[in-house]
C-alpha cells in the first residue's frame, strides 16, 4: 500500500489502465480493497465499482465493456461534484434515505437521519433534506397530475404516457408507465416500477372499478420486503388471501389485484390517508429500480 491514500485521479488512472488493459480488471481490484473504507465517498465509489470488476464475467470484451459502462457512471457522478459539490453531498444523502425507505417505515428512518446529522457524516446535507424526503408533503386528495409531477421530480426518473404515437395498444392509451432511465433511451423503458391506470382491463383487471368519474389508481413496486410491511403478510401468500380485500376502496394501500405476489401493491385516488405515503413508496421503488439498473451495468 502506498502511503497516501488514492485520489479521484488516481482512480482515474487505474480506470484507464482497465480499459486500455494496461491493467488486469483482477489487479484492479485488488487495489482497489487495500483502500475501501479509507477515502472520501466519491473516491470510494470509483474504488467500489474496481473492485465489483471481480464479479463480470463474459470473455475480454464483454468484461471490458461492462467496465467501461462502470466507469462512465463514475465519470459521471464525478463531473455532478465538480460542477456542484454540495449539491452533490446532498443528493448523496437523499438516495440513502429513499434507499432506507424500500424497506423501513418512515418512523425508523427519522432517528438514523437524525444521528447522520448530528455525526456530520454528510456534512452537507441539512435538515431540509430530511424534511423534504420524510415529511409528510400531501394533504387533500391528489391527482393524476401531482402523481406524475411527483415521479419525474426523482432523480432519473421518467414517465411515459400511452398514446396512439408512443405505438402502445389502444387499450393502454391515457395510463402512464413510470421508468428508472438516466439516459434518457427507450431501451431503458421495458420495466416500469410504477404505473397510473385510468381504466379497467376488461376480463383482466376490472376489481378496482375504475370506470367510475374521476378514478385512477397508483401502482407501485414496492419490493416484497416492504409490501409484508404495508400489508401483514408476505408477497406471495396473496393468492390465499386475495378474498379479504376491496380493490374499489379509495386512499388506501392494497394488493395490487393482478400483480400483488410479486410486490406490487396499489392506491385507488390517493388522498388525506395515503397521499403521503404514496408519494415515498414512490421515491423508494425509484431507488429499487435504480439499483436493478447499477446492477445490469455491472454484470
Amino acid at each position: 500500500m502506498s502511503e497516501s491514500p488514492p485520489t479521484t485521479d488516481d482512480v482515474d488512472r487505474w480506470w484507464q489502465g482497465v480499459l486500455t488493459g494496461e491493467i488486469s480488471p483482477d489487479a484492479a481490484a485488488d487495489f482497489a480493497e487495500l483502500w475501501l473504507g479509507l477515502v472520501p465517498p466519491l473516491v470510494h465509489d470509483g474504488l467500489y465499482s474496481l473492485l465489483e470488476l471481480r464479479r463480470h464475467v463474459g470473455n475480454d470484451e464483454e468484461v471490458r465493456a461492462n467496465a467501461a459502462r462502470q466507469y462512465a457512471w463514475w465519470r459521471a457522478a464525478c463531473e455532478d461534484y465538480e460542477t456542484d459539490p454540495v449539491g452533490h453531498n446532498r443528493e448523496q444523502f437523499r438516495s440513502l434515505l429513499r434507499r432506507m425507505l424500500t424497506s423501513r417505515p418512515v418512523a425508523s428512518v427519522r432517528p438514523i437521519a437524525q444521528l447522520l446529522l448530528a455525526n456530520k457524516e454528510y456534512p452537507d446535507a441539512t435538515q431540509q433534506d430530511v424534511d423534504d424526503v420524510l415529511r409528510p408533503r400531501h394533504k387533500g386528495p391528489m391527482t393524476e397530475d401531482e402523481v406524475m409531477n411527483a415521479a419525474r421530480a426523482l432523480p432519473g426518473v421518467v414517465a411515459v404516457t400511452a398514446s396512439e404515437a408512443s405505438g402502445a395498444p389502444p387499450l393502454a392509451w391515457g395510463d402512464t408507465f413510470v421508468f428508472y432511465d438516466p439516459d434518457d433511451d427507450a431501451g431503458n423503458r421495458l420495466h416500469p416500477f410504477a404505473t397510473i391506470v385510468t381504466k379497467d382491463y376488461p376480463g383482466f383487471d376490472e376489481v378496482s372499478r375504475l370506470d367510475r368519474d374521476g378514478t385512477f389508481r397508483l401502482n407501485i413496486a414496492v419490493g416484497r420486503e416492504r409490501y409484508a410491511q404495508l400489508l401483514g403478510h408476505a408477497a406471495p401468500d396473496h393468492g390465499a388471501l386475495a378474498d379479504r380485500f376491496d380493490y374499489a376502496a379509495t386512499d388506501t394501500v392494497l394488493p395490487h389485484p393482478v400483480y400483488a405476489t410479486q410486490g406490487w401493491v396499489s392506491i385507488v385516488n390517493p388522498g388525506e390517508r395515503s397521499g403521503a405515503l404514496a408519494l415515498q413508496l414512490l421515491a423508494g421503488a425509484a431507488e429499487l429500480a435504480r439499483a436493478r439498473y447499477e446492477r445490469r451495468a455491472t454484470s
